[in-house]
């Protein structure tokens, strides 16, 4: 029997649960990624990160590789998410912006505050799993191998460019 693949924990922060659900079935069809949480709010995100409260213990939660997150959500929204993403010192992960607002300027924004990839979500699951699979391939192409490198993105996004 063949062993499982390892996979990136990712992290997916967004207030509207039916696009977690989505999202959360569109990384199962991938090989290399795997949800690890869901949080609703910026706020729970930056809680996540730096162990407070519940999410202290990080054995139940594990610090994810990749972090996908809408912009617009209640309670520190996005924006400041990677703000203060920015800001820390532990391992950084490649972060994703996937929201519903298709303007230049939100596309332009992410970047500035240091999104290395941004997806407009689309209407249909299977371009969902399209988006899904690109975010895969940016963890291959920066993470590379399991050797436990934590070197950073060279590429600023997939569909972003």
């Amino acid at each position: 029997m063949k062993p499982l693949p390892r996979r990136w924990r990712v992290l997916v922060a967004d207030d509207f649960a039916e696009h977690c659900i989505m999202l959360a079935c569109a990384i199962r069809q991938t090989d290399c990624l795997q949800v690890v949480h869901t949080v609703s709010t910026g706020q729970q995100a930056i809680n996540y990160f730096i162990g407070k409260g519940p999410y202290a213990e990080r054995e139940t939660f594990p610090l994810p590789r990749v972090l996908i997150t809408e912009l617009d959500m209640p309670c520190a929204d996005g924006r400041k998410l990677l703000v203060r993403l920015g800001n820390e010192c532990f391992p950084r992960p490649i972060v994703v912006v996937l929201t519903a607002s298709p303007l230049p300027e939100a596309r332009q924004e992410a970047r500035q505050l240091g999104a290395d990839a941004f997806f407009v979500k689309p209407d249909r699951f299977r371009d969902l799993v399209v988006v899904v699979r690109e975010i895969e391939q940016l963890a291959v192409r920066t993470f590379g191998s399991w050797s436990g490198s934590s070197r950073r993105p060279q590429v600023r996004g997939g569909e972003s460019g």
